[in-house]
């Protein structure tokens, strides 16, 4: 017979038994570590050079198109490489400076010796701006390209002529001349930066007092090492 205590205590453990059960769990759930995301993955770095720059040596070759000899030249070259066609795209600037000269010997009777030896010397201080387009991405190992570039040429001329021992008739010129310059070449990747040899065609006039309707165009083939940014 089930007395009314008894009902009470066997309905108290009813209630108790699922607290009870759910404690394992909870415990089990509370030994758990916790599971934490994944740390982000950083984004690849470009390898695609934003701007080369660098020094350049240049043999200078002005005989198919005028007297003057030939003549080595030193310049600072850079290119910016522009978004546009996959980064192949450069803005390029170059300043350089070089000496073009010529001796020339001529008969002259009124003259000691009956000769004349006439030295002109122009100097060329010279900056060309211009477009490059590279034919393979310029991260690869070998880039070929070609471009043009506009070139200001700041001329100081001299010409001093001499009979014997005897020097005279020295003069001095200054000018401005413009002109344009094809060229082709070849990035060859090492180290941090490039090496690189180049064509190019440098066509610009020159009209001096001293020299009268001229040129100054030659053949360059230059060597150099740039540095990528």
């Amino acid at each position: 017979m089930v007395t009314p205590r008894m009902s009470i205590l066997l309905l108290g453990l009813a209630l108790a038994m699922p607290a009870a059960a759910l404690k394992p769990s909870l415990s089990a759930a509370s030994d758990r570590p916790f599971a934490l995301p994944p740390p982000p993955i950083p984004a690849a770095e470009d390898p695609t050079p934003k701007a080369i720059v660098g020094l350049a040596v240049q043999g200078l070759l002005p005989e198919p198109f005028s007297r003057l000899g030939a003549a080595p030249a030193f310049e600072l070259t850079g290119a910016a490489f522009l978004p546009a066609l996959d980064h192949r795209l450069a803005l390029s600037v170059d300043a350089g400076y070089t000496q073009l000269s010529t001796t020339e010997t001529l008969a002259d009777s009124r003259v000691a010796g009956g000769r004349v030896t006439n030295t002109l010397t122009e100097s060329d201080l010279r900056i060309g701006l211009g477009l490059q387009f590279h034919f393979l991405n310029p991260t690869a190992t070998l880039s070929p390209y070609a471009g043009a570039r506009l070139r200001l040429h700041f001329l100081s001329g001299t010409a001093a002529g001499r009979a014997g021992n005897e020097a005279f008739g020295n003069s001095r010129e200054q000018g401005m001349s413009f002109g344009g310059a094809p060229y082709a070449g070849l990035l060859y990747r090492l180290g941090p930066g490039r090496l690189f040899a180049e064509l190019e065609v440098d066509l610009a006039p020159i009209d001096h007092a001293i020299t009268g309707a001229a040129n100054l165009s030659s053949i360059s083939i230059a060597a150099g090492y740039v540095v990528a940014f």
